[in-house]
């Protein structure tokens, strides 16, 4: 197991890759903040874009995928619409089978919710957990 030196997960410069998304009106409820469902839909895009960018595989029919096993969010600051995010993404941890990562969600200077996340590599056939395939590894230990 490979576990990042600690940091901060509400310092922006804790973050190594940035994503952008943009509140829609459609984001907000009744109490007139985004709702806390919209903030899984951002940590996703940022996430699949930092999946991207470290150039894991993300074709459409893997025979292994990566699922979500375990994610918590933290709220701290309510988030309003019209605002622009960024969201910031590290590695914190590669396991045998999963890997774990913190992502952050910022206006400006403001966090206003911090996740983390554990990815569990899958075999889309038997539709069990399996080891990190050794083409995979070296990018995510590259991430620490």
């Amino acid at each position: 197991m490979n576990d990042a030196e600690p940091f901060d997960p509400r310092e922006a410069s804790s973050y190594r890759h940035w994503a952008s998304e943009t509140v829609r009106f459609f984001d907000t409820d009744a109490l007139g903040h985004v709702n806390n469902n919209a903030f899984g839909l951002f940590f996703e895009s940022a996430r699949l874009l930092w999946y991207r960018d470290a150039g894991f595989p993300l074709e459409r029919r893997p025979k292994i995928a990566t699922v979500i096993g375990r994610i918590a969010i933290d709220f701290f600051v309510e988030l309003r619409w019209p605002s622009t995010l960024r969201i910031g993404t590290r590695m914190s941890r590669v396991g045998t089978k999963s890997f774990s990562y913190r992502q952050a969600i910022f206006t400006d200077a403001t966090c206003h919710a911090v996740a983390e996340t554990v990815s569990v590599c899958f075999d889309l056939e038997s539709r069990k957990a399996v080891e990190i395939p050794e083409a995979l590894r070296p990018l995510l230990v590259a991430q620490l």
